[in-house]
């Protein structure tokens, strides 16, 4: 997990914890390729006038939209593999590629989403998980 270059004493602690804690989580929550695929369902994926929902690609995606927007969705992996629920990411229409909001979605409900360092979604988000619930027959109290 450490690799060759470990420092014992790093100048910068809280940087050297976080990037051990993501070689660690990569190890624990790596799954087969071909296990992660299998549970995609691109019905989920939806367009709205300023939102879209995408499905991530890969476990990889899951781990880094966790860092990127500092939550723990990277732990749901293993969950998402058991068909215990699904991800997906809420993404701004104009910048498809940036981390913005993810939805766990499970049972027919949307059961949370997140926004950065686990904060609620804005309000404009928000109306785009209502319309995308409403469009998708899930439940959505956000």
């Amino acid at each position: 997990v450490y690799g060759e270059n470990y420092e014992k004493y790093p100048a910068n602690l809280k940087e050297a914890h976080d990037d051990v804690t993501v070689r660690h989580r990569a190890r624990a929550y790596q799954v087969n390729a071909q296990q992660f695929e299998a549970t995609i369902d691109k019905s989920l994926e939806w367009k709205g006038k300023d939102f879209e929902i995408v499905y991530p690609k890969t476990a990889d995606e899951i781990l880094a939209e966790g860092i990127k927007l500092r939550h723990c969705v990277g732990s749901y992996v293993q969950s998402v593999v058991r068909s215990e629920c699904k991800i997906l990411f809420l993404r701004k229409k104009d910048d498809l590629e940036t981390p913005f909001v993810t939805v766990e979605i499970s049972g027919g409900n949307i059961r949370q989403a997140r926004a950065y360092a686990n904060a609620s979604p804005t309000y404009d988000a928000r109306r785009a998980l209502q319309d995308y619930a409403k469009a998708k027959k899930l439940l959505y109290r956000g």
